[in-house]
């Protein structure tokens, strides 16, 4: 292998970060993890509130790491042999690597932002553009302060499309993150009442999405939600800076990618657009009104990528639900057969209304009986009992036929419940499973949704024999 084809070297790590290293080394990777280190890895040993990456050089080296990012050696693996990059913040070098990556790029950089879909949008564009070039994207649900530089500081230096998640639980990390990764093209996807705990309304959320904007390249592509409450919040962000091309998406006709007509099915959804005056048809393997405007955000994206439209509709018939995100199976347990949706991974008042209406979608073509697992809806601040209670609404007006609840939270919607539809409340998801062992039939339809706290994947994971 040549020095060409390393991801980091020793030279371009001291270049980037200003470190000091006693050796040379090449490294094909980077782990914060010791756990999951591969050889080649540079360990980053960042220090956290309960642990000490310093702690465990002696881990990473047996595991194979090709170097270590320190501020310091600990006495007791002076004799280690293992070459070290030491800083003086092993955090803000792993930024300072993210930012090097990035001058070193040619391709374009994509920045992904809003309250839910991040992670379907951001799997979907790079199912789409590895189509057309070599991509990189952050992997799972890296998406904070560091994730996302570890994300990109991962990324090989041939990338033609780059994709960053960007989430944020309090006021300037998405601003930070933007202008780390510096993109060319920007997404608000949506705005919703996510992580109301740390701020004062859903206007202040709408605001710091914005800042994504902030980071954008002069000349750039801004993306956002025609349809928003927020829009307004969005579009003059936006817009700040003349030099940027502004797309928007939605069902509104004022939008440029818009959404004239869906139909779910059994497999997922028919969709209609129309772009720049022009109609398209494609499908994609998701279910809910919900996911059919991610899939106009991810042409959006394309678009403004600068892949031609009609490609761009081939390519995105491969859109699908992922893993705690909608995703549907056949399930076979204790006997019974019946379809799952695991949507396990995030929940707030309007993400849970999405799936309850995808149940009544999947029910009115299907004819299929619908239950709802659910666990609490995290971080919502000082509403949150009331916006538990509120969801009994959307199950009525879903005819779900039959909902357990788990959760101190959620006790709120049982109680709520119609007695006909209120199965059960737990306090912990593995409780859940006998009472529904018994009520489950053949056929059924069954959501499992939470946010990721409440550990409603847990019941996904045992359903599907992992």
């Amino acid at each position: 292998m040549t020095e060409k084809e390393y991801l980091w070297t020793a030279e371009e790590a001291i270049e980037a970060t200003g470190g000091k290293s006693s050796q040379k080394w090449q490294a094909n990777g980077l782990s914060i993890d010791s756990r999951v280190i591969t050889e080649g890895d540079i360990f980053v040993a960042l220090k956290g509130e309960t642990s000490d990456g310093h702690e465990y050089l002696k881990e990473a080296k047996n595991k194979g790491a090709a170097a270590a990012i320190v501020t310091h050696v600990p006495e007791k693996f002076k004799d280690l042999e293992m070459p070290y990059l030491i800083v003086p913040d092993v955090l803000g070098a792993l930024v300072m690597l993210a930012k090097y990556r990035r001058k070193q790029i040619k391709g374009k950089i994509i920045g992904i932002t809003g309250s839910v879909g991040k992670t379907s949008i951001k799997e979907g564009i790079t199912s789409v553009l590895s189509k057309f070039g070599r991509t990189h994207s952050s992997s799972g649900n890296f998406n904070n302060h560091i994730g996302m530089p570890l994300s990109m500081a991962r990324m090989p230096k041939d990338t033609e499309f780059g994709i960053f998640e960007m989430g944020m639980s309090a006021p300037g990390e998405i601003i930070h993150l933007s202008k780390i990764a510096e993109p060319d093209i920007t997404i608000v996807n949506n705005v919703y009442g996510m992580h109301l705990e740390f701020f004062n309304s859903i206007e202040d959320i709408a605001r710091e999405k914005s800042t994504i904007f902030d980071g954008l390249k002069s000349g750039g592509t801004a993306i956002y939600l025609e349809d928003s409450p927020y829009r307004e919040i969005l579009s003059k962000k936006a817009s700040e800076d003349k030099s940027r091309k502004i797309i928007s998406f939605g069902k509104s006709e004022k939008a440029n990618v818009i959404l004239t007509n869906r139909k779910s099915t059994a497999e997922g959804e028919n969709i209609e657009c129309k772009i720049d005056g022009e109609t398209f048809s494609y499908s994609i393997k998701a279910h809910g009104a919900h996911q059919a405007i991610n899939s106009l955000a991810v042409i959006s994206l394309a678009k403004a990528a600068g892949i031609e439209i009609r490609r761009i509709i081939v390519a995105i018939e491969d859109y699908s639900a992922q893993k705690g995100r909608g995703k549907i199976s056949n399930v076979k347990y204790h006997g019974k057969n019946f379809t799952l949706i695991d949507d396990s991974y995030n929940a707030g008042p309007d993400s849970m209304t999405a799936a309850f209406n995808v149940l009544k979608e999947i029910k009115h073509h299907s004819k299929s009986r619908t239950l709802a697992l659910v666990g609490d809806m995290l971080e919502l601040g000082s509403t949150s009992e009331d916006l538990h209670r509120g969801l009994a609404n959307a199950v009525i007006e879903c005819e779900v036929d039959g909902v357990f609840t788990c959760g101190k939270l959620m006790k709120n919607l049982f109680e709520k419940l119609p007695k006909e539809k209120a199965e059960g409340h737990y306090n912990f998801p593995e409780e859940i499973m006998p009472d529904f062992e018994k009520y489950v039939k053949d056929g059924d339809v069954v959501l499992v949704k939470g946010s990721n706290g409440s550990k409603m994947w847990k019941i996904s994971e045992k359903l599907l024999g992992k």
